[in-house]
């Protein structure tokens, strides 16, 4: 990626008072310590001297200078990988360039800001904002200016998938940057042009393009050899030369290079010996890749927004250490690679994780794994089934008190197949036993029958599992449905399980019902502002679900209960209600699609005296504690949102987890209200009775309930759509 450091800009010292004088010294001065941190890999150190080089810009009334740290501060975030204070940094920098008409740092801004969004797995922002550059303020700038910014553009339409767009961009940029003689720059645009041809199948092309840049390399001496002896390295590994592969591998690490991490080529090479079954050379790559790795990304605040774009990478190092070792030790049978790969993968999820529950998230004795937590927080009716999907291969890890397996599955893109099949069959009506039965098999076909009678399954899923209702798997014919056989629930981690002896088995405590709000201003409840016109923001009302809450209030049978319905359900009383830490949070309300936030839905809250609807996402979440709280979210798709690599299902169910929530139920499609209402009352009464306050036992009831009643709730689709996240 291209970045931007943005260097002096003259200033009018003629005319500065000597108290100005004075500031812009030390502005001066803070703007070379920057510059020097910068150059040393302190990027925390650069962005907070260039941050107080700006500040002292705003004092001075220089807004120029302050659009030029501004962006060096973002520019030092991009290169550190803190890409929201980067964001934040590079906003305000934009903000301040264009309010003065500073030319010079809004063109360097608008790049860095490509360059961001593109790091960040965001190429659609990032190519809108180099095609505005292109067509706006560097209209009339330098072609060095030019040049960079159709890199971005290209970069962005290669990662789209455009890649015959990109091409001619890509050697547009490269023709101006030799005109140039900026041949560093040229050189990484071909490497990035050549790599692209090569994850793209366009071979030849590659070759030529990756042999430009090296020319490049070697007659400049620049440091880019290792990015482009790498891409040769897997360029040969994919044409059949293994040796060359090797050779080049070794050359890579040999090179003089200062910016290809040596643990993207450990990375890379682990790859390459996995395709041609050197498993323990591999396994010894992914593991140094590893150690690389988890140093760097030791020091990366784990906020979403800054994780994204880094976990694609590592995630990579995680899967591939999972598929050596495994393959290893079904080799070798060699148990101890069973933990080591388990472990890894839980390390990775729970990285990921740390965005939500902080760096403690379980109380664990010194020196405890992963694995023997996991094992030590099941109790003997358990087993914990933990997948792992890649791109090129999937495993199951089966754990219970006293043993741990692995198998390998079915190749990912057979499962995903048979997971759209049977969904597909049962959500339009179709009979899904045949390619239930099928997939029931690749999923679970070689666990020993004695692992799968344990009474209750904790399922830590991973890419399309996330999409499979498992409670309507059948498991045998004439159909028997897997939740007749078994309690079903998801885990976010298995470092996040609590100890069996600390589940929370309450049958008593607040019940917090919202539900029926104001959805549009035809709702004669609906109170407009005075003075104010109102916007047309409108939902349907769900009249039903007023009932419906106070059916499941009374299932639950506390002395305790509040229920929030019409204006009362509102964002700012539902946060109060939320505070005073109910033991059940019961949300009966409408749930609409969110543009941003990882594709998670939202909860509507009802329209308030602007008519502007109120809403309560997986931002608002987090910000409030709902500790120890069980979440329902009886509302349509209130289970949805982005699986992303490393970090599983984002949405408002994770988002409960962080806030502190002990379950969440929720829901895959729509259900209907009359339905709806009923699993909920018999999963009340069954929470507060037989099931002992644990939801999964609970759950289960309710669903066999439906099942086995004599109207249309017999049918998956009544009932199958419910889901239980649990920490326990």
């Amino acid at each position: 990626m291209a970045l931007s450091l943005v260097g002096s800009i003259p200033s009018p010292a003629n005319f500065l008072s000597f108290n100005d004088k004075k500031t812009l010294a030390e502005l001066e001065r803070f703007h070379d310590l920057g510059k020097t941190a910068f150059s040393e890999g302190h990027y925390q150190e650069a962005r907070a001297a260039f941050w107080t080089a700006a500040k002292a810009a705003m004092r001075a009334g220089l807004p120029d200078k302050a659009a030029r740290d501004w962006s060096n501060a973002g520019f030092a975030g991009v290169t550190g990988m803190q890409y929201r204070s980067a964001l934040e940094d590079l906003t305000r920098a934009r903000a301040s360039a264009e309010a003065c008409g500073a030319m010079v740092p809004l063109i360097r801004t608008l790049d860095n800001l490509a360059s961001l969004y593109l790091q960040m797995g965001e190429p659609e922002q990032a190519l809108r904002i180099a095609r505005s550059a292109l067509a706006g303020p560097a209209g009339n700038a330098e072609a060095d200016a030019h040049a960079k910014l159709f890199y971005q553009e290209a970069q962005a339409l290669a990662m789209l998938g455009r890649l015959p767009e990109a091409d001619p961009i890509f050697r547009q940029a490269i023709a101006q940057m030799l005109s140039l003689n900026k041949f560093d720059a040229a050189a990484r645009s071909w490497t990035s042009l050549g790599g692209y041809l090569l994850h793209t199948g366009r071979y030849q092309e590659a070759e030529s393009a990756l042999e430009q840049a090296l020319h490049l390399v070697r007659l400049h001496n620049l440091k880019a050899a290792a990015s482009v002896l790498t891409y040769l390295a897997e360029l040969n590994g994919k044409r059949g030369n293994a040796a060359r592969a090797e050779h080049l591998f070794q050359q890579a690490f040999d090179a003089n290079e200062s910016v290809t991490p040596r643990w993207v080529i450990y990375l890379e090479r682990g790859r390459f010996r996995l395709d041609y079954g050197v498993n323990r050379g591999a396994l010894e790559d992914f593991r140094e890749a590893r150690r690389l790795a988890l140093r760097m990304r030791a020091g990366i605040v784990p906020v979403d927004e800054d994780r994204i774009g880094v976990e694609n990478r590592i995630n990579g190092i995680f899967r591939g250490l999972v598929a050596a070792g495994n393959r290893l030790s079904a080799e070798t049978h060699d148990k101890a690679l069973l933990s080591e790969t388990f472990d890894a993968a839980e390390q990775d999820r729970l990285w990921s994780l740390r965005s939500l529950i902080g760096p403690e998230p379980a109380p664990s004795p010194i020196g405890e794994s992963p694995l023997q937590h996991a094992r030590s927080a099941l109790d003997s009716e358990s087993v914990l089934l933990s997948f792992s999907i890649s791109e090129n291969s999937a495993w199951l890890w089966a754990v219970d008190r006293r043993r741990v397996a692995v198998y390998a599955l079915p190749p990912p893109e057979q499962l995903r197949e048979e997971i759209a099949d049977f969904t597909g069959a049962l959500r339009h009506g179709g009979d899904s036993t045949a390619p239930g039965l099928r997939l029931y098999k690749s999923l679970f076909g070689a666990v020993p029958s004695a692992t799968l009678a344990h009474k209750r399954w904790l399922l830590e899923l991973d890419g399309p599992l996330h999409d499979l209702p498992f409670a309507a798997l059948p498991v045998e014919q004439p159909s028997t449905f897997l939740i007749e056989r078994v309690a079903l629930q998801s885990i976010p981690g298995a470092l996040l399980l609590q100890r069996s002896d600390s589940h929370d088995r309450r049958n008593t405590g607040t019940f917090l019902g919202v539900g029926d709000p104001v959805f549009n201003m035809a709702d004669p409840r609906y109170r407009a502002i005075a003075g104010r016109k109102p916007s047309r923001a409108a939902l349907p009302r769900l009249p039903n679900t007023a009932a419906e809450l106070e059916a499941c209030s009374r299932a639950w049978g506390s002395e305790s209960t509040r229920l929030l319905t019409g204006s009362a359900a509102g964002v700012k009383p539902v946060e109060l209600a939320m505070s005073e830490s109910p033991a059940i949070i019961h949300f009966a309300t409408h749930m609409v699609s969110s543009p941003s936030e990882f594709g998670s839905g939202l909860i509507a809250l009802g329209i308030d005296g602007n008519g502007t609807m109120e809403l309560l996402g997986p931002t608002d979440i987090l910000a409030r504690r709902v500790d120890g709280s069980l979440i329902v979210m009886n509302g349509c798709h209130s289970a949805q949102g982005d699986t992303l690599p490393g970090s599983g299902l984002m949405g408002l169910t994770r988002a409960w987890i962080g806030a502190g929530a002990k379950a969440v139920v929720s829901t895959r499609w729509d259900v209907p209200d009359d339905s709806a209402q009923s699993l909920m009352v018999n999963f009340y009464k069954a929470l507060r009775g037989t099931a002992r306050g644990n939801p999964a036992y609970a759950l289960r009831e309710a669903q066999l309930a439906a099942l086995h009643s004599a109207g249309p709730d017999r049918e998956p689709l009544h009932w199958a759509g419910y889901e239980l996240l649990s920490r326990n």
